[in-house]
């Protein structure tokens, strides 16, 4: 499977919108701070155990035969919390000031979602970016994900077969 942070991409304060070229550029650094900042060797330690969970270095996962040509990014070179301080003061929030607190919404109410929720919390308020993590039921969670609703989310996504499509497809527009 794949775990990842999902941004609403039509949100004005994290998204891409149309003909906003000067927003758009600070939005996407925004993005790019939240994921340099992601404390991603912790989550595998705490939320994985350490132990049942290979860290991809791009949007596949490493079992995949495709996995090693895929391109990586800086987002997967974390945590680097200065990177990311550098990053918000570059999009104009330096210290976080002036950006208002984001809204992370959770698929459960279980520890597992609690703990992953504090994890991102801490880290981002570490370059002042405040999380509010907000527990939904399954339902409640899914409305708000194809409602356009949920601002930032985390999701899972099981592959049905073994192939980069599979994982792709995800991320193709019609499929939105």
């Amino acid at each position: 499977d794949v775990t990842f942070l999902g941004f609403n991409m039509r949100d004005p304060v994290v998204g891409h919108l149309p003909g906003d070229e000067d927003g758009n550029r600070r939005r996407r650094l925004l993005r790019r701070a939240i994921a340099l900042a992601y404390p991603w060797d912790r989550w595998f330690d705490v939320v994985r155990n350490g132990a049942w969970a290979v860290r991809a270095q791009s949007c596949l996962p490493p079992g995949l035969r495709e996995a090693a040509a895929a391109p990586t990014g800086e987002w997967t070179a974390g945590p680097d919390l200065e990177g990311a301080a550098a990053l918000l003061a570059e999009a104009g929030w330096p210290g976080g000031r002036g950006l208002p607190g984001l809204t992370l919404e959770e698929a459960g109410t279980g520890s597992a979602s609690r703990t992953a929720s504090l994890l991102l919390k801490d880290a981002m308020a570490k370059i002042g970016v405040e999380i509010r993590p907000i527990a939904n039921t399954w339902p409640q969670f899914d409305a708000k994900v194809k409602g356009r609703s949920a601002q930032m989310f985390r999701m899972a996504w099981r592959l049905d077969y073994p192939d980069a499509e599979n994982v792709l497809m995800q991320f193709y527009g019609p499929n939105a």
